[in-house]
């Protein structure tokens, strides 16, 4: 199973980077295949609505990692958590998950 992690912390090498190499080799023992795509250094903005993907596009945005995600089963999302609360990129890729698919 191919499975796409979604890092929400800016810190590198900070604890939910820890939690993420220790949930990687659990995944590791198990055979599965994984990618780690850290969100808060990508260009996350809204849609363009272009409509690039309904002509030229064949249903392919020309716009953002979204492609990126039809190629996974199965996603984790490992982020700090502030007073309770989802950091707000990780909020709209998740969003961008739930309309791909």
């Amino acid at each position: 199973m191919k499975i796409l992690i979604l890092n929400g912390s800016p810190r590198p090498k900070g604890n939910t980077k820890q939690m993420i190499d220790a949930f990687c080799a659990g995944l590791e023992k198990a055979g599965h295949e994984w990618d780690v795509l850290d969100v808060c250094r990508l260009n996350i903005h809204g849609w363009l609505a272009c409509e690039y993907c309904h002509g030229k596009g064949n249903g392919q945005c020309v716009d953002g990692p979204y492609p990126f995600f039809r190629v996974h089963h199965q996603s984790v999302m490992a982020t700090t958590l502030w007073m309770a609360a989802l950091i707000g990129l990780i909020t709209l890729i998740s969003i961008g998950l739930i309309l791909i698919r």
